[in-house]
Formats: structure tokens, C-alpha cells, sequence
């Protein structure tokens, strides 16, 4: 094989005569750039992942059907709770630390307020509540 200069810089003469500094194959099979690439890719979605914080659960049993609905108020956002039988549940992950509450709604109208406590995005905690005739007990 015939190679060219240009300034210092050799280039490899390909078989039709034309002078190429870019050759495919050789890049490819010389990539060493993609494996730091891959590296980075796999931090960064471990990074991300990371974000989502421990899963809690919050859930009011409900076990005589006093209550119409319920929602988790935390992080400035208001989740409802779903339905499950005798309860009322959510389990999502905590992207702020503070507090908050769950609201209850009875079918009468009248409004409950179910304090949770101190929450954080690294703490794993269940939140778990009786919805009684005009108060929410929690359960330990």
C-alpha cells in the first residue's frame, strides 16, 4: 500500500487511487473511544435511577366504607389513593423532604386530614392509617 503526506500527517492510499484520511473499517475495529461511552451510559442511567428515591406506601383502611376518596399531599403535588377492597392505597417514590398529609373525603362530605410525617427521598416508610366515624387513627 502507497501512502501520501500532507503536512506531516500519512494517509493511506486506497486501491482506486483516491487519497482518504477516513477508512471505516479501521475506525470501527478502533473505537476505543466507545468504551468509555458505554461506561458513561451505564453511570448515567444508574445516576438516574438513583433519582427516583425509596418506594413508600400509603394506605387508610377503610374496612366500614366511610370514605368517598383520599389523597397524599406531599412535595407541593396531590396523589389520590386507589381503592383495594377494605383500603385505600398508593406506594410511590419520595422526591422532596418534609411533611405532609392524607386527605379523606367521607361520603357525608366531611373532610379528614391524616398527618404523615417526616419524609425523605433515601427512607423507605409506610404510612398506614383506620379511617374511623370522624377521625383517622394511625396504625403502628
Amino acid at each position: 500500500m502507497v501512502a501520501s503526506t500532507l503536512e506531516g500527517v500519512r494517509f493511506p492510499r486506497l486501491g482506486s487511487g483516491v487519497v482518504s484520511a477516513f477508512d471505516p473499517k479501521r475506525t470501527l475495529e478502533r473505537a476505543d473511544i466507545l468504551v468509555p461511552m458505554k461506561r458513561l451510559s451505564l453511570l448515567l442511567m444508574l445516576a438516574l435511577g438513583g433519582c427516583a428515591g425509596a418506594k413508600n406506601t400509603f394506605q387508610v383502611q377503610d374496612p366500614r366504607g366511610l370514605v368517598r376518596n383520599a389523597t397524599v399531599r406531599l412535595c407541593g403535588s396531590e396523589t389520590p389513593l386507589v381503592r383495594e377492597g377494605n383500603a385505600l392505597t398508593l406506594t410511590r417514590s419520595i422526591t422532596c423532604e418534609g411533611d405532609g398529609e392524607i386527605q379523606l373525603i367521607y361520603k357525608d362530605g366531611g373532610p379528614e386530614h391524616c398527618p404523615i410525617g417526616y419524609v425523605t427521598t433515601d427512607a423507605k416508610q409506610d404510612w398506614r392509617f383506620r379511617a374511623e366515624q370522624s377521625s383517622c387513627q394511625p396504625l403502628t
